[in-house]
């Protein structure tokens, strides 16, 4: 039961029997420890500093070092090296001193073992008071694949910064060295502050701010006497960020990184940012959104490195290809990585709103095109412009019971993003032109990574349910979704031929955009994926419905939405996506000046219901992509009631980048009245592992009356397969209702219904060479 942090990995290997111990904060985050690891790692020397809670000085606690090999605790002792159990380095009063535990070991079969420090009065005191942490981490080879090993140090997500105040020549000096520099003075009581938290130095000049919000901060310090003195410094949660001069500066580090990109072609260079200080020992880089199915690695240098994150076409939503560079702060030793998101640092979503983050001394790099960044204050607003166009006309349908149409809008911001909240505004300040309807009454989603959210997906679902209930039949359904997209996976599936065998194969694509989320503490990804048959529009009651989605690979949601739309009668549709399903979106950021700020296919789309005439923007803002203005529009669209009037450029380029909008329309053909769907069975379109149970067996064969197993289900087209653990398979066909029949030879015959859950129940039954019938009750749950 104790499986995911260190306190439950030590205690399950020393001590089997021992109770749970509650996670508290009593010393957490009021102490450091911090590594500092010299020579190669076939020689290492490792030595920590060590400074106690204020309260601990001077008390008598036993100090811990465990590295943690797999799952197994090997205690650092007086001794030597403890396999299994937790036992003491030793038993000592604590003060603020610099302890050698590691002395030219050879470490170098050990890649991505972690280890930890700790002190209390006893284990269980250490673990109970999170008096320990994460202090280093045996790098890997360069032949090996990446660490995967999650962090398991615990995590508030604030910072910490630490130093020392000298002064010399009537100056301040701001240092992370316990010894003064030559002729330097130690000044005790100065008061240092950084991002809100504040202190004061010690008898020995030393501070320690605690609970920084991760980002750029001011380090300051002042004393009477002398004139104030100010470092920038980029903090990260979890980590104490000590101010140095490191052997490689940050500026020929980014040398490197230059080389670097050079080396890979790109033409136009890349946004190039990072942090204003090192990486400490031990800090965790991953990737937000690692695509499904891939295992998301994790970067920990094993001592101070320069970061840089490099995205050569930012305009580009994600996911796309971005470079992660590492840059050793004492030897330039280099590396890599390939990622396609944005990083997490230290569980720390970093990079992700970028206007401020360009406008700050992180900045390292433009885009060659790029040679200023726009101000902050400059605004594209389409607020007041007269509109001339519409994507839908007004409702005709008469309300029953009587009374006023209504338009239920659904935007969702799928996550904390300037350009996003810009494309929502305008949408919402649209609405109108858009839906042909002043009585709208608007639901407004907004995710984001901050904390622990219920799964978005079902959030969105369950908001779609909740307008369902109150819609009518002369009300209009409209949704926007503003957000990131993965590519969509086409897999190849055989689903059975009728009852005389054989297979045909046929495409099954998932199309889906991400939401955010919180990353969990094993590194999984910040995302979650939402799928078009999610929104289940086969229970939307209103006969209108309008459906616009600005993200990478929208254009994988139109065949999936037809399929459940076209067949409802008297149904008014239009659906738009920003792109086709193998191409990406464009956004511009609200630091870029190539573009105003927003989605390139949203802000085409209004500017175009309004013909071009939008308010007047600033001066420093470049032409709006607009129809009637440029000619660039990718949608001109005027009374757009009339379909054969939307023109989609499919053939239009952003810096490189192919935006391929795509249409769908399902108009209401003459005659139709609005009724209900009738669609086939909603069934998830990946194939479905599910747990099986087979129960209350009957017949005269002495059969079990119970047993389990598992299957794969596949349905698509009317077909349905059931795939046994051992291979082998039932085929048949499934009905609208999603009643299925399905038989393997002519002995066994399952019989059921499918849930949109993708799970199922009904009867088995199974006729021996005797002639024997038994017959089990089934259900399936899904894995």
């Amino acid at each position: 039961m104790f499986l995911k942090t260190l306190r439950q990995v030590v205690i399950a290997a020393a001590c089997l029997a021992c109770p749970a111990v509650a996670v508290a904060a009593s010393k957490g985050g009021q102490f450091s420890l911090v590594a500092e690891a010299s020579g190669p790692v076939s020689k290492l020397t490792l030595d920590v500093q060590l400074r106690p809670a204020p309260a601990d000085l001077g008390k008598s606690f036993s100090l811990y070092i465990v590295a943690l090999v797999g799952n197994q605790p090997v205690s650092l002792t007086p001794a030597g090296a403890v396999l299994g159990v937790v036992s003491p380095f030793r038993t000592a009063p604590v003060q603020n001193e610099r302890l050698r535990i590691i002395d030219g070991l050879d470490l170098s079969g050990l890649a991505c073992t972690q280890l930890y420090a700790g002190y209390g009065s006893d284990l269980a005191d250490m673990l109970a008071s999170a008096s320990w942490s994460l202090v280093y981490t045996v790098p890997e080879a360069s032949s090996a694949a990446p660490c995967q090993q999650p962090s398991l140090a615990p995590v508030s997500g604030l910072g910490m910064v630490e130093g020392y105040v000298y002064s010399k020549g009537g100056q301040l000096l701001l240092s992370d060295s316990a010894t003064p520099p030559a002729g330097a003075s130690v000044v005790a009581g100065a008061q240092v502050s950084a991002g809100g938290s504040s202190g004061s130095s010690d008898a020995s000049g030393a501070f320690l701010l605690r609970g920084l919000a991760p980002g750029g901060v001011t380090l300051a310090a002042s004393a009477n006497g002398f004139n104030p003195v100010s470092a920038s410094l980029t903090v990260f949660g979890d980590t104490l960020i000590r101010r140095s001069s490191p052997a490689v500066s940050r500026a020929t580090a980014l040398e490197s990184v230059n080389a670097a990109i050079k080396q890979l072609g790109l033409s136009n260079g890349a946004l190039v940012l990072g942090p204003s200080n090192p990486l400490p020992s031990g800090t965790q880089i991953a990737a937000l959104l690692a695509e499904t199915g891939q295992t998301p690695f994790i970067y920990s240098p094993s001592g101070p490195q320069w970061f840089f994150f490099a995205d050569p076409t930012p305009e580009q939503r994600f996911s796309h290809p971005v470079s992660y560079y590492f840059v050793d702060a004492n030897s330039g030793a280099f590396t890599a990585r390939v990622a396609r998101s944005r990083p997490l640092i230290n569980r720390v979503v970093s990079y992700e709103n970028l206007g401020p983050i360009v406008r700050s001394e992180q900045l390292a790099r433009l885009p060659a095109d790029v040679t200023s960044v726009k101000a902050a204050s400059v605004q594209q607003a389409f607020a007041g412009a007269p509109q001339d166009g519409q994507l839908m006309a007004a409702s005709s349908i008469v309300c029953d019971p009587a009374g006023e149409p209504i338009t239920y809008a659904l935007l969702v911001k799928g996550f904390p993003e300037d350009e996003m909240q810009v494309d929502i505004d305008r949408i919402k300040k649209n609405l109108p032109a858009l839906t042909g309807s002043s009585n709208i009454q608007i639901t407004e989603m907004a995710f984001d990574h901050s904390s622990d959210q219920s799964d978005p997906a079902a959030q969105l679902t369950a908001a779609a349910q909740k307008l369902y209930a109150k819609m009518r039949a002369c009300d209009t359904f409209f949704v926007y979704i503003d957000s990131h997209g993965e590519e969509p996976v086409t897999e190849k599936v055989g689903l059975p031929i009728g009852e005389g065998g054989g297979y045909k194969v046929v495409q099954i694509q998932h199309g889906n955009v991400q939401l955010a989320t919180k990353p969990s503490s094993s590194y999984t990804n910040g995302k979650v994926l939402f799928q078009p048959e999610q929104l289940a529009l086969q229970d939307m009651p209103a006969c209108r419905f309008i459906g616009i989605v600005d993200s990478c690979y929208s254009g994988a949601w139109i065949p999936i939405i037809t399929k459940v739309l076209t067949p409802k009668t008297g149904l008014d549709a239009t659906f738009l996506t920003s792109t086709d399903d193998k191409s990406k979106s464009v956004a511009w950021g609200s630091w870029d000046p190539r573009g105003p700020t927003g989605g390139v296919f949203t802000t085409a789309l209004i500017n175009a219901l309004n013909d071009g005439k939008t308010a007047a923007p600033a001066a420093s803002d470049p032409p709006e992509l607009s129809g009637s203005a440029s000619g660039q529009a990718f949608i001109k669209a005027r009374n757009l009631d009339n379909v054969s009037t939307l023109t989609v450029t499919k053939t239009n380029c952003i810096t490189g980048a192919c935006q391929k909008p795509q249409f769908w329309v399902r108009p209401k053909l003459a005659g139709e009245t609005c009724g209900p769907v009738k669609t086939a069975c909603v069934y998830p379109a990946t194939p479905v592992q599910v747990a099986a149970a087979f129960t209350n067996g009957s017949g005269s064969c002495g059969a079990n009356s119970s047993f389990n197993d598992s299957f794969t289900i596949r349905a698509a087209d009317g077909k349905v397969s059931l795939t046994e653990s051992n291979g082998s398979s039932f085929g048949g066909t499934v009905d609208s209702a999603c009643v299925f029949t399905a038989t393997r030879g002519s002995s066994e015959t399952m019989a059921g219904t499918l849930q949109a859950s993708g799970g199922a129940s009904g009867k088995y039954s199974y006729t021996n060479a005797a002639g024997c019938k038994t017959t089990w009750d089934f259900s399936f749950s899904p894995k």
